[in-house]
């Protein structure tokens, strides 16, 4: 009998057997990493655009295999791909400001899904209202960065340095931030189910009313953290320091 382990390993494989003719701007992976949005993702004759769930990455797959990978949960189904897709449009009602990389940057209200920003200076950087789904940010100086209500779903701040930053009602649903530097950061009322903190630094961060459940704080250290009114009775503390909570 075959497990749906091993269904799951014959499903990979067709998708990469799937996705091996040449395409003319590269893969979907290919596409998607080099900056163009899921929209504007194109796929050979004979194949259509499916979304992972999870890390909503594009792949390119017989109509019978799409199929198959909905209905085990591996792919978006129609109506989320098509959410997805929605949201990951460019936003061009901001003219030029979107694009521009004046420092400090100002790109409040700007959709930043897919953008490459390894080399932007993110310091001091107005990004309240952004829409930065699915976005790398990890090992930069984001110091005094403004993410107000900004959307990081399924994001990397892994090793970020996030000295007096700002992620007041921010949404981090499922995001790494791993051995971060949270120094006196602001996470007041953010969103933060299933966010993973792991070996972090919070001293003197302010995370009163946050949503924690399911969220990782593990060998963190909350040297002065506020964390009144914050959701924690899912949250893994294990190993933290430096606060009554971890005792």
């Amino acid at each position: 009998m075959i497990t749906n382990t091993w269904l799951v390993l014959v499903l990979i494989v067709i998708i990469s057997i799937s996705i091996t003719p040449v395409f003319s701007q590269g893969t979907p992976l290919e596409q998607f990493k080099s900056g163009i949005t899921l929209d504007k993702i194109t796929c050979k004759a004979g194949f259509e655009l499916i979304i992972k769930a999870g890390t909503w990455y594009p792949a390119c797959v017989k109509p019978s295999t799409a199929y198959r990978l909905i209905e085990i949960g591996w792919a978006l189904n129609t109506t989320q791909h098509e959410e997805i897709i929605q949201f990951a449009k460019p936003d061009d009602s901001n003219g030029n400001k979107c694009s521009s990389i004046t420092f400090p940057i100002d790109w409040s209200g700007c959709n930043l899904y897919g953008k490459v920003l390894t080399n932007i200076d993110l310091r001091y950087a107005n990004l309240r209202n952004v829409n930065l789904l699915g976005t790398t940010l990890s090992n930069k100086d984001l110091t005094r960065a403004d993410f107000t209500s900004a959307t990081l779903t399924n994001g990397n701040l892994d090793g970020a340095i996030l000295h007096d930053a700002i992620f007041k009602n921010a949404h981090l649903f499922n995001t790494k931030v791993r051995g971060a530097d949270l120094t006196n950061t602001d996470f007041r009322f953010a969103k933060l189910y299933r966010a993973d903190f792991t070996g972090s630094t919070f001293t003197n961060a302010d995370l009163s009313n946050s949503t924690l459940t399911r969220a990782i704080l593990a060998f963190t250290n909350l040297q002065g953290a506020n964390l009144e009114g914050a959701g924690t009775r899912t949250t893994n503390l294990n190993h933290c320091y430096n606060h009554p909570i971890c005792d």
